[in-house]
Parts: C-alpha cells; sequence; structure tokens
C-alpha cells in the first residue's frame, strides 16, 4: 500500500535548550484510536532513559481531536485539559493545541462569517480591516501597522502565520480605535473590532512568549506575575467563550469552534502547566517559556527536510526516509540571514568665533510666513497630519542618538502635548516631538509628496533635491530660531548646527517615507503574485 504523509514526533526540553525527534510513521490515514496508542507508546519510552513527558502539543486535524478525546481531554464544560501519564497514573500531560494554527483558523473564521458579536453584542467585522487597508493606501501612509494588500487577500497564502499575527494584532486595534476616534468615515461602530484583535493579539502574546527577558505582554510566567497572569487568562478564557456568531449562537459550540475552543485549551493547560512547574510550593523552573509547548520547533525540522529534499512540499516517503536520516547524522540547520546597518555620524564642534546677527533672523522670522506661501503644495489631511506626528517622534528619537552634541540633544528631545495616535499607541517608549521637529517633517512630506512620481523614475541626487528644496523652505519659517545655540555653534567646516541638524533629520525622514513609497509602488506594480499559488507548476511567470 501508498503511503500518504509520515507522522513526525518531536521531543523539546522546557528546561533546556535542545530538542530531538523522537521517530516517524508511515502512514495513509489514521483513526483517533490508532493515533492516540502511537502517543501513548512514545510517552511510556520517554520515562525509560529519565525524561518527563508534561505537554503534548498537536495541531487542529479532526484526527487529532479525535485522538485527545480517546485520550480522555475533554473540551465540553468543565474543560479537561489534560490526561493521566500512562507510566505515573499521578502526574498529568497537558493537551496543547498549536497556537499557531488557531490564530489562522482565527483569523479564516472572521473571513468567512464576514461578521461575529462580541459578549455585548456588538459587531466585530472583517470590513473594517478591509476599510482601514483602503485608507492608508490612499493616503500613502500607515498608522503604525504592518497592514497590506496581502494581509486582506490572503487566500493564495493562508499558511503564512505572520500574516494572521500582524492582521489581529494591538497595533491594528490602535489603529481601528484612532480612525474611529477621529470620525473617518466607514469606522463607525469599530471598537468592537480593535477590541477582538487586542484580545487575540494579547492571547497570541501569552501562548507565544519566547525570552526569559521579556517585558509587558511577552513576559515569561514566574511567580511573581502569577496574579496578572491569572487574571489575563481568566479574561481572555471568558471573551472566548462570549462570542457569538450572527444567530447568537455561542462560536465555541457551533461548526467552526475549533479556534475558540483550541485557544480555550491552550489557556487552560498553560495555567495548569504553570501550577506544576513555576507556581508549586517545590517548583522545578524559575520561569515558563510558553513558546516552548508550539510546534515552531517540528516546524523549524521540517524546513530543514525540505532543504534536503529540493524545498519540496510534499516529498515522497523515500524522499523524506532518506533527508530525515541526513538532518539526523550531519546536523543540517534551517537557513539563517542577516543584516548589519552602518550608522555614520558627524562630529559637532561649537566654534567661538560664530558671528550671527539677531536682527536679520528677525528679519527672516517676519518674511517667513510670506515666503513659504509662493510654493504652493498640498495640504495634508488629518490623518496624514497624526501619521507625519507619529513619525517625527522618531525622527528626533534618532536625531538625539546620532548627534555627538549634547545640547543639539536636548533640543531634538523637547516635547510638546501628544497627538490621538501616539495617545493610543503608546505604552511608555514613544517620543511626541516638539513643534519645530513636527513642522519640519510636514514640510519634507508635502515636498516628497510633490516630487515622488519623478524621484521614482530614477536620476542622481533625487535625495539631495529633496532636501535642498526642502530646507529652502524650512530657513524661511520660523522653525528653530528661538535656539540660539543652532546659530552660535558650528562644525570644522563652518556648518551651523541648525544646518545639520535640518539636514539630518530631513535625510533620514526622506529615506524612511521613500523606502515604504517605493515598496508600495512596487507591491502595486507587481499585482498578485503566483508564486505562492501555484508552487511547483510555475517557477517563473510566463512558463
Amino acid at each position: 500500500a501508498m503511503t500518504a504523509s509520515p507522522l513526525q514526533s518531536m521531543h523539546l526540553a522546557v528546561n533546556r535548550n535542545w530538542n530531538i525527534p523522537l521517530g516517524y510513521a508511515l502512514i495513509d490515514g489514521l483513526d483517533g484510536n490508532v493515533h492516540a496508542n502511537l502517543v501513548w507508546e512514545y510517552i511510556i519510552k520517554l520515562k525509560d532513559p529519565g525524561a518527563e513527558c508534561i505537554s503534548m502539543t498537536f495541531d487542529r486535524t479532526n484526527c487529532n481531536i479525535s485522538m485527545l478525546t480517546a485520550l480522555g481531554v475533554r473540551f465540553a464544560q468543565p474543560m479537561k485539559s489534560w490526561f493521566a501519564h500512562p507510566s505515573d497514573p499521578t502526574s498529568r500531560v497537558h493537551a496543547v493545541l498549536d497556537a499557531c494554527h488557531m490564530l489562522k483558523l482565527m483569523r479564516n473564521l472572521l473571513v468567512e462569517k464576514g461578521f461575529i458579536r462580541d459578549g455585548a453584542g456588538r459587531v466585530v467585522a472583517w470590513r473594517y480591516l478591509a476599510a482601514l487597508d483602503n485608507l492608508q493606501q490612499q493616503e500613502g501612509l500607515h498608522a503604525a501597522n504592518k497592514l497590506r494588500k496581502q494581509h486582506i487577500d490572503f487566500e493564495r497564502q493562508k499558511m503564512k502565520v505572520s500574516l494572521a499575527a500582524q492582521t489581529l494584532s494591538r497595533s491594528v486595534s490602535c489603529a481601528l480605535l484612532f480612525c474611529k476616534e477621529k470620525g473617518i468615515q466607514g469606522f463607525e461602530g469599530a471598537e468592537a473590532t480593535a477590541k477582538f484583535a487586542a484580545a487575540v493579539d494579547d492571547i497570541f502574546d501569552l501562548t507565544n512568549s519566547c525570552h526569559p527577558l521579556g517585558r509587558g505582554s511577552k513576559c515569561p510566567i514566574r511567580a511573581s506575575n502569577q496574579v496578572t497572569i491569572l487574571e489575563r487568562i481568566e479574561q481572555a478564557s471568558r471573551y472566548l467563550r462570549a462570542l457569538k456568531d450572527a444567530t447568537g449562537k455561542p462560536l465555541s459550540q457551533g461548526a467552526r469552534k475549533t479556534p475558540v475552543l483550541g485557544f480555550l485549551l491552550v489557556l487552560d493547560s498553560i495555567k495548569g502547566l504553570a501550577e506544576d512547574l513555576v507556581w508549586s510550593p517545590s517548583p522545578p523552573l524559575r520561569c515558563l517559556l510558553t513558546r516552548k509547548l508550539s510546534q515552531d520547533h517540528l516546524e523549524l525540522f521540517f524546513a530543514t527536510v525540505r532543504n534536503r529534499t529540493g524545498n519540496n512540499n510534499n516529498p515522497t516517503a523515500l524522499e523524506f526516509r532518506s533527508a530525515y536520516r541526513k538532518c539526523l547524522l550531519a546536523n543540517v540547520l534551517p537557513s539563517t540571514c542577516g543584516n548589519c546597518q552602518v550608522d555614520g555620524t558627524e562630529t559637532l564642534l561649537v566654534s567661538s568665533s560664530a558671528q550671527h546677527q539677531q536682527d536679520q533672523r528677525r528679519a527672516e522670522d517676519a518674511r517667513g510666513e510670506e515666503a513659504s506661501s509662493t510654493v504652493s503644495y498640498r495640504p495634508l489631511s488629518e490623518f496624514a497630519e497624526c501619521v507625519v506626528d507619529y513619525i517625527a517622534g522618531n525622527v528626533a528619537v534618532n536625531f538625539a542618538k546620532v548627534t555627538k552634541c549634547p545640547e543639539c540633544s536636548k533640543i531634538a528631545l523637547l516635547t510638546r502635548a501628544k497627538c490621538d495616535l501616539i495617545l493610543i499607541k503608546d505604552a511608555g517608549g514613544l517620543h511626541s516631538p516638539s513643534q519645530d521637529i513636527l513642522g519640519l517633517c510636514k514640510i519634507a512630506e508635502k515636498v516628497l509628496r510633490r516630487h515622488f512620481d519623478k524621484a521614482a523614475k530614477g536620476g542622481r541626487n533625487w535625495l539631495q533635491r529633496l532636501q535642498t528644496e526642502a530646507m529652502t523652505i524650512i530657513f524661511m519659517t520660523p522653525l528653530f530660531k528661538r535656539f540660539d545655540h543652532l546659530f552660535l555653534a558650528q562644525t570644522i567646516d563652518n556648518q551651523s548646527h541648525c544646518a545639520i541638524m535640518v539636514k539630518t533629520m530631513l535625510e533620514y525622514f526622506f529615506k524612511l517615507r521613500i523606502h515604504h513609497m517605493c515598496r508600495q509602488q512596487s507591491a502595486a506594480e507587481r499585482g498578485r503574485t503566483v508564486r505562492q499559488f501555484l508552487t511547483k507548476l510555475v517557477i517563473f511567470r510566463g512558463q
């Protein structure tokens, strides 16, 4: 008989930094009882070398659901997320459905149904996410999130976890709330969808902590944060159970109940594991990294197998067996890549011989507005102004890091009242720029929008041309004129600190925005890709 696929098992140490494949079974279909017997044998054999099995992680196939039921896991209320250890009935083995699979299924559920309702009866709809993407495409700016066209039209890339994680994320939740508070048309009643995205993001963070020094929602489970973790688990479980479909039936009881029940099972298992390993009177672990409960390490192993078979997604049984042996004996690793950015800075000096006439600056201030009004630029929308305000904060912080002049650094870090987007997004580390730096970035954005079509076609020195035009306008306005230090201090080549500051900030802003706008234009020209959809049938367009 022909085998359809291998059933792979892997052991991962929660208190060490290693994992090892346990074995595989070549199968052509498998029912839940047979699968349960295989799992039973694996757990018993792990006991022989002294390893303890504390949890089992699976994806959401029907066979795995039946297998968990056969082992004694109960999905109905009251939920039971564990089964007794076959070698030691006093020990518990917790069942975990992979959080990455549940995240993708939750996204797919919202798309398929169009809208659902939360516990308060408010509408959670996919159309708000599509409207946010359309708004950001029209404005040419993104409200501090990664939502793109590929996140909305994801049918050809359903397996990408990153698309689902970036769609139902806290950044998208903040963007929806920002658009709703600004009264932008099409976002009336978007607060329920924003809360849904934030809730799913918090659940995924809770099930995906990967660093012992993580902070905030990504912190590992410790004895010191027991109360906080229990509150988050209880709040998330209560929110998931309250979700209903359009008819008012709870999602946990409907046909598409797997993502809701899967997240509930993961949360209950995390709570049980924390009680056994971290919160017990004599805990074996100081902290629990919940990412070790996911299938990520098995997916990385599958990536090495695919590398040995010519990146074939569906190797035959013989190809898999050969690649499996090579990966074990040769220790083949998945491909990695990295980038290193060289950050060049200029040394700023204070020259005591610099002489500037105060009356000349006052005269420039007087005619600044008249001169700047002679050039016509498109006004920025309220949405665009808030996003530019957000970017300006990053520009100010970046300049403060690279400058060698302490006084210029203090001027760059001056702040003012936060705009709506920063207020919604801020979790303690965002900077609200001063009015001078905000004015600089608004002028730069208008100049860039006026000339981007020409700059995108290529040519020499476009960055310098944009800088020159923007600096000409800025120096004819009152921006930065109140800081005497910027005009009295000079570099060794007789450039004022004001010119250096403006030039550096403009260069950083233009590079940031041109990179973003070029990526948008490239995606629009490329259209919908066929590589992910046809994979092995068509390698290149036109073949």
